[in-house]
């Protein structure tokens, strides 16, 4: 799509039958348009049939035309039927296909804390084993949500429907589970909705309570039963007088929650012009079920790796990433080659041009340092760092998230991995302390720049609070994610020191701009390193005696 053509067009997905999500997606998957097919009138039958056709028939794609205010009348009346009672199923089906999910034994989320626990695994048995040398492959499926076929997806979705209801479940249960784990001699929880007949897999080393179990309050839990695990950042302060017997379980009919995954793929519609369009292939990115949609239609191509992945081996995938971790050169070879042969049958291809690998291999480059979901990955030392590259050459505003913006220190990039004394060194911990640090300063900066022509004192005043608020929020989270590793020295005013620096080392290069809080800052710098022993001080000036890291000196 060129030229003037591509100025306006918009994604509509459907999720339930008629219903089209009023959430409009600017932009369009290259992938998705022209791959569109299925006419507004196609049957029940022929979907049906697609459900359960055999997968490997050839797919026979074709672009079919369909009238715009036949299509335009269809999304009119669907916008009368969605209502709250339609969303709320597409969250519970989300939840449902997400416990699904966790039987994929290679499979982990995005959360920072499944991440944490796996590497320490690895790390663990890395050092335990005299710490021989790794093989890593690192791999990513090209254009993973657009690649998408329809029929194989339908198929396996309708297989799943069968062993659900093969076992006599007509309903889903769900149910809220409670979280417990111990911190600073208080009980602290996550409250968790669950689907209690679909597999559920809590943190590890946690203690895991139904609510029903509780009448009017939680039962007393004593703190030898309960595990440090779960995320201090999901964890919330348990209220011992809440009652929660007043939570219903809830029974949902299994055969809504698969039409309405069944109708989610089938009914995409795209417009372009004054055109509609049946979608045949692909997933829009970022809609409601696509992530666990997509999660599930990789999953069953993971068990292609049952035969060439070892006890010994590790193997992760992130939605549409892999890393393969072994000590075996030649399994690592054959696992490259197994990704670089691709699976036709699902339309699936590594993305060549992101492949890495740090051994020697065919056309590959061997390198030190892997890069995996956000992370930094030192193949010889099994350090992780946080990946500031991404931001090369961009403007940080539009890298935000504005939900983030009201709560300072809350959108860090700093992961308690990065603070694990266990795998990495001191000043590494250090360094990326300061370079989150400084990426909040590059934030605040892109938002000041975008909203203030100028800056009076007033203004600056109040910067510094914001300034304030996020140092104290980093330290917070500092001292909590490196409280089990007591020679670290990162004491709550030596982060809030970093932080300070950090932000002075920014601002102060925009000149008279921020003359006031630059000021100020110096006086904060030097206040605050009155508390920071001697020997720690030093540690930090000579950690941040370069000034702005060289990994943002591209970043606008």
């Amino acid at each position: 799509m060129k030229g003037s053509e591509e100025t306006d067009y918009t994604w509509r997905v459907p999720e339930f039958y008629s219903w089209v999500i009023s959430q409009r997606i600017k932009g369009i998957h290259g992938s998705l348009v022209g791959w569109c097919a299925r006419a507004c009138h196609e049957t029940t039958h022929s979907r049906q049939t697609d459900r359960n056709s055999n997968l490997d028939l050839a797919i026979i794609i074709s672009l079919v035309y369909c009238n715009s205010s036949a299509l335009d009348h269809v999304a009119t009346k669907a916008a009368k039927k969605m209502d709250k009672e339609l969303k709320i199923l597409a969250d519970e089906a989300r939840r449902f296909l997400n416990q699904v999910n966790l039987r994929n034994k290679y499979s982990i989320t995005g959360n920072t804390n499944d991440f944490h626990v796996l590497w320490t695994k690895l790390w663990s048995n890395w050092n335990e084993t005299g710490r021989q040398p790794l093989y890593f492959v690192r791999t990513d499926i090209l254009d993973a949500y657009g690649s998408i076929l329809h029929r194989p997806l339908l198929y396996y979705i309708n297989k799943l429907k069968n062993e659900f209801v093969s076992k006599g479940n007509t309903t889903i249960t769900l149910t809220k589970y409670i979280i417990l784990k111990m911190g600073n001699g208080n009980i602290t929880v996550q409250y968790m909705d669950a689907c209690k007949n679909c597999p559920l897999i809590s943190p590890s080393n946690s203690v895991l309570i139904e609510t029903n179990e509780i009448k009017e309050k939680p039962r007393p839990v004593h703190p030898t039963e309960v595990r440090t695990s779960i995320s201090p950042s999901s964890a919330v302060e348990l209220n011992t007088t809440s009652a929660l017997a007043n939570y219903a379980t809830k029974e949902i009919d299994v055969e809504k929650i698969f039409e309405l995954l069944f109708s989610y793929v089938e009914k995409q519609v795209v417009n372009y012009g004054s055109s509609w369009y049946m979608v045949k292939q692909g997933l829009p990115h970022g809609a409601t079920l696509s992530a666990a949609l997509c999660n599930f239609y990789y999953g069953t191509v993971d068990r292609h790796f049952d035969k060439l992945v070892s006890e010994e081996d590790t193997l992760v995938r992130i939605v549409d990433d892999y890393l393969f971790v072994t000590r075996d050169k030649q399994r690592a070879e054959r696992f490259l080659n197994r990704m670089t042969e691709g699976f036709p049958k699902f339309n699936c291809n590594i993305n060549k041009r992101k492949t890495q690998v740090n051994f020697s291999v065919g056309d590959s480059l061997s390198v030190d340092k892997i890069t995996f979901c956000g992370h930094v990955i030192d193949t010889c030392t099994l350090e992780v760092t946080g990946d500031y590259k991404r931001y090369k050459g961009k403007e940080i505003a539009y890298t935000m998230r504005l939900n983030n913006v009201g709560h300072p220190g809350k959108g860090l990039k700093l992961d308690p991995l990065y603070l694990d004394g266990r795998i990495n060194r001191q000043l590494l911990v250090l360094q990326g302390v300061f370079n989150a640090a400084v990426l909040s300063a590059f934030r605040l900066h892109a938002i000041i720049r975008h909203t203030f022509t100028s800056l009076s004192r007033a203004n600056q005043w109040f910067v510094l609070r914001i300034i304030a608020a996020c140092a104290s929020s980093l330290a917070r989270k500092v001292v909590k994610a490196t409280r089990a590793f007591p020679a670290m020295l990162l004491t709550f005013h030596a982060a809030r020191w970093l932080t300070f620096k950090a932000y002075y080392v920014k601002l102060s290069l925009h000149g008279s701009r921020y003359r006031l809080i630059v000021r100020r800052l110096e006086h904060l710098l030097e206040r605050n390193s009155r508390d920071v022993h001697r020997d720690t001080l030093k540690v930090l000036e000579e950690t941040t005696a370069k000034g702005l890291p060289h990994i943002f000196k591209n970043v606008t």
